[in-house]
């Protein structure tokens, strides 16, 4: 059993046992932050006894006036990934989106995560283009993968 609350700055410090592997980004306290604070409308924490799992993600306007809803991170805790915890808020995020009329939803992901890449395959996302050197540390290109909402 788990509970769905916002995610809150103070939830920073908890993050530990889900960032522990190495299919998850990490990020410094301060984008965390940075990100909390800005866009607090779509951010979610599950826990249990710990912290299950997150997502951050924000709504975007593009150059002709497109809204749609970026997902920032996402990550689950591998003690109880296949749970459909990450669906749990995936699916959040979608009805979210619906009810502002977003166009779509995206996500970056390494192109070499492949478990999550067949995860958001599995729930409908396609991959859109592909950004050369998105990621730094180390350096590799990423999906930035779409779900289209019909609203």
């Amino acid at each position: 059993m788990f509970n769905t609350k916002p995610f809150y700055c103070s939830d920073i410090f908890r993050l530990d046992l889900v960032n522990l592997d190495t299919s998850t980004e990490n990020y410094s306290i301060e984008y965390y932050l940075m990100n909390l604070l800005s866009n607090s409308q779509d951010c979610y924490l599950i826990e249990g006894k710990t912290v299950l799992g997150y997502m951050i993600a924000r709504l975007e306007c593009k150059d002709d006036a497109t809204i749609n809803s970026h997902i920032i991170a996402l990550s689950v805790s591998p003690q109880v990934r296949r749970n459909n915890i990450a669906s749990f808020l995936m699916n959040i995020l979608k009805d979210n989106s619906i009810d502002n009329q977003c166009a779509y939803i995206d996500l970056f992901v390494r192109i070499s995560n492949e478990k999550a890449i067949k995860f958001y395959n599995k729930i409908g996302y396609s991959v859109h283009e592909t950004i050369k050197d998105y990621y730094i540390m180390p350096k590799e290109d990423a999906y930035d993968m779409r779900l289209y909402l019909n609203n």
